[in-house]
């Protein structure tokens, strides 16, 4: 068909159309289907009532006015209708076609055409033989094979099937059941619990040999976070404790509640026991005069280790320049 332009009728402008029978442009096209497609049809829908089939003659309730079959009839109808012959695809001989399965060419009559003639028939018909398989692959389309434990003829759908289905399943069923009781009948040599068959020891006693000093990632037992240092303790719950605060207990005892313990030279990872110092946090925080206190006693009693210094100095002759 010839290309011709048109005028549309609704927005008036021209545009060039293949279609013989068309009057809009393709945007009018589309904005008409949609509003057509949303319409009230209220001289459609009359609400239940009986009618008779025109076909099979059985009475069924319509909703629409125009109904004239029952359901059933009309599915069969419209499945004869989309299996009616279409001529318009023959496009006659062409040479070129390739078949899907074989790869084999052939010479096909339809634009839709997919399949040669021998496995068409063969799919159109479903014949139980087996179908060419390309090679590496054990999926097939159908085949007669006899079970190897009852002796009976199934159709598989594998090259390498070897039961029927329901041996296939009382296969299956034993092979779990042998898994199951494999698993109950493990237990850990060393905690005495379950474990899997395959395995010598029980995950929880396996992960010791990844816990502590035998992990790759080992540091010594001390973690760094925020500045402080943490060290691992035993017999805490715990895993990790500040270790600033392990110090400053082996030297006073448990530390009270709600008291914190403050570095005095700011260096939170400066945990030794003259560096430490015990308070309350409402003081710490609340009290800036009462927090300086143990910063004075700091400076007093370093001021004083330098004149002892620096009078041994002077003894020895050593003064410093």
């Amino acid at each position: 068909m010839a290309k011709r332009t048109i005028n549309c009728d609704r927005c008036g402008r021209q545009v060039d159309t293949w279609q013989a029978n068309t009057k809009y442009c393709p945007e009018c096209r589309a904005q008409r289907e949609k509003e057509h497609g949303s319409r009230h049809r209220p001289d459609k829908l009359v609400g239940p009532r009986s009618l008779a089939c025109q076909e099979c003659g059985a009475t069924f309730d319509a909703k629409r006015i125009d109904a004239k079959c029952c359901p059933e009839c009309k599915m069969r109808k419209e499945r004869a209708w989309g299996k009616r012959a279409r001529p318009e695809r023959n496009t006659g001989r062409r040479a070129e076609a390739y078949c899907a399965v074989c790869q084999r060419p052939f010479v096909a009559k339809r634009k839709d055409a997919r399949l040669c003639p021998d496995h068409r028939r063969r799919r159109l018909e479903r014949l139980q033989i087996e179908e060419f398989v390309p090679e590496g692959s054990a999926q097939v389309y159908a085949t007669t094979l006899n079970c190897t434990i009852c002796g009976a003829v199934f159709i598989a759908r594998r090259s390498d099937a070897l039961y029927c289905p329901a041996c296939y399943i009382a296969k299956r069923r034993e092979i779990a059941l042998k898994v199951l009781e494999k698993q109950r009948d493990s237990v850990c040599p060393e905690c005495g619990g379950r474990k899997h068959a395959s395995s010598p020891r029980c995950i929880r006693c396996a992960a010791k040999d990844r816990m502590g000093e035998k992990n790759i990632f080992w540091r010594g037992g001390k973690s760094h976070s925020c500045g402080y240092v943490s060290v691992r303790t035993k017999g805490s719950g715990k895993r990790y404790t500040l270790e600033h605060k392990v110090v400053w207990e082996a030297v006073n005892g448990p530390l009270p509640k709600g008291w914190i313990i403050h570095h005095l030279n700011g260096i939170k990872a400066d945990n030794r026991m003259e560096n430490l110092a015990g308070m309350p946090r409402q003081e710490h925080h609340s009290r800036p005069r009462k927090a300086l206190e143990p910063y004075e006693a700091r400076i007093r009693t370093l001021e004083e280790r330098i004149r002892q210094l620096e009078t041994k100095l002077a003894s020895h002759q050593l003064a410093p320049d």
